[in-house]
């Protein structure tokens, strides 16, 4: 294992610590938000998901980030705008409550 390579991407990874404290704030596992990412996408009739734990545990590490589907989902999910959980890239994607 390599220290620091989750620091890798700099800013990133600061900003993706947004969602891990917005997923810790409300006593959810990385298990809870996939389950409730592909409870949003149900209820919005829309085809599965392929999320999962490591998935969440990839974007609060900042070494990966989540497609603009994912982060209107996450949107939805945590009822916050996409630049409070620090995953945003295109400005153009915004909360749609």
């Amino acid at each position: 294992m390599e220290l620091g390579r989750d620091n890798t991407n700099g800013d990133l990874a600061t900003e993706n610590e947004r969602l891990r404290l917005q997923r810790r704030l409300r006593g959810w596992s990385q298990d809870d938000v996939a389950a409730g990412l592909h409870r949003v996408a149900a209820g919005l009739e829309e085809p599965e998901l392929g999320v999962d734990a490591t998935m969440v545990s990839r974007w609060e590490r900042g070494t990966r980030k989540p497609c603009a589907r994912y982060v209107r989902l996450l949107c939805h999910l945590f009822e916050l705008p996409a630049e409070q959980l620090g995953v945003i890239e295109d400005p153009d994607v915004a909360f749609v409550g």
